[in-house]
């Protein structure tokens, strides 16, 4: 009897949805363990003062193996090739922007002297208010795009386990 395994990390919110997910492709769960590091990382900045941090990560391994001699392997291992890849977490590039319309504002507090007057200072403000503005559109643009392909992704997958079920 031929086994076949597969290792998965997910969250610990995952778990359980993700075990399900693949026992209708005939996977068994062989093992779980969870896994939760914790270390603290000093670091020195440039006047040295130094900084104490907490790194932390935080999963799940997942341990499945398959038989490759049960009924329907070779229909169930194509149909698991068609699962579509669920989509990248949304990327943070409105938060540069933001750090821009924050860098901005202060250093137009700080040529103006908090009265906002002169020139510099204007085009600082104007800078920093459509900094904003920029920055949370494309957040809730980014956002939308993502779940839109979430979306997609997840009615693909679910198709696919439906014929992954009748299987199995």
């Amino acid at each position: 009897m031929a086994k076949e395994s597969k290792t998965l990390s997910v969250s610990p919110s995952e778990e359980q949805s993700t075990v399900e997910f693949w026992q209708d492709f005939g996977w068994e769960l062989v093992s779980s363990q969870e896994i939760f590091n914790e270390y603290q990382k000093t670091s020195v900045d440039y006047q040295g003062n130094k900084t104490l941090s907490t790194e932390r990560t935080h999963y799940v391994k997942l341990v499945f193996s398959r038989d490759t001699t049960i009924a329907n392997h070779d229909e169930l291992a194509q149909l698991e090739k068609k699962l579509p890849p669920l989509p990248n977490k949304v990327k943070n590039i409105w938060a540069y922007f933001l750090l821009i319309a924050i860098v901005s504002l202060f250093a137009c507090v700080a040529l103006s002297g908090g009265t906002f007057q002169g020139p510099l200072a204007s085009a600082l403000l104007i800078t920093s208010i459509a900094s904003a503005v920029f920055s949370v559109v494309l957040l809730i643009l980014a956002k939308a795009e993502y779940n839109k392909k979430l979306s997609i992704a997840l009615a693909k997958r679910n198709a696919i386990r439906q014929e992954a079920k009748k299987l199995v």
